[in-house]
């Protein structure tokens, strides 16, 4: 996990060098989402009980839930259609707000989990989520359209790109898949 850390900064800190490009500052998005995700996890498998666990397994999603609309922005600018998209941008961002404003009131109406377990099997204490609806049907359901929706953008590009463009694609592709 550190080295993920890492290599999430050595990337954050390359793109943020070259910021002035759209799609560089997209992707140093990502990277900050992902340096989020990564960080709350280390600190809710070093939490010592359910109530700072659940704290940091709450912060991870705080990148987790925008990572899917950021990763699409990054494909929708890289194949150069940012302007067609435009519109989509500011109601797409409602979704992420309001599932996170979901995950830090769960204890009220618990739509995103149902009773989280801290289990000590292992080294470290490990945090079963029991994730309940809003997890799997509006979160996991919107997150895996936005990144159907990516590939199929890739795709379509893919098949009219040069050369260099195609392995380009390919590679974000396949990191994406990893």
């Amino acid at each position: 996990l550190v080295l993920s850390i890492l290599v999430e900064l050595w990337l954050l800190t390359y793109a943020f060098k070259r910021r002035s490009y759209s799609v560089a500052f997209i992707f140093c998005l990502m990277m900050l989402c992902l340096l989020v995700w990564t960080f709350g996890y280390i600190m809710e498998l070093a939490a010592p009980d359910l109530e700072r666990a659940l704290f940091w397994a709450n912060v991870q999603f705080l990148g987790i839930v925008f990572l899917p609309l950021i990763w699409l922005a990054m494909v929708v600018d890289y194949t150069g259609q940012w302007r067609s998209w435009r519109p989509f941008w500011g109601w797409a961002l409602i979704f992420p707000v309001v599932t996170n404003l979901v995950i830090w009131t769960d204890p009220y109406h618990h739509l995103f989990r149902g009773t989280p377990v801290l289990k000590t099997t292992g080294a470290f204490p490990v945090l079963n989520s029991d994730y309940g609806f809003w997890y799997y049907f509006p979160t996991a359901t919107v997150d895996f359209l936005l990144f159907g929706l990516g590939f199929v953008l890739l795709v379509q590009v893919y098949r009219s790109g040069s050369a260099l463009f195609r392995r380009q694609i390919l590679g974000i592709g396949l990191a994406t898949l990893l």
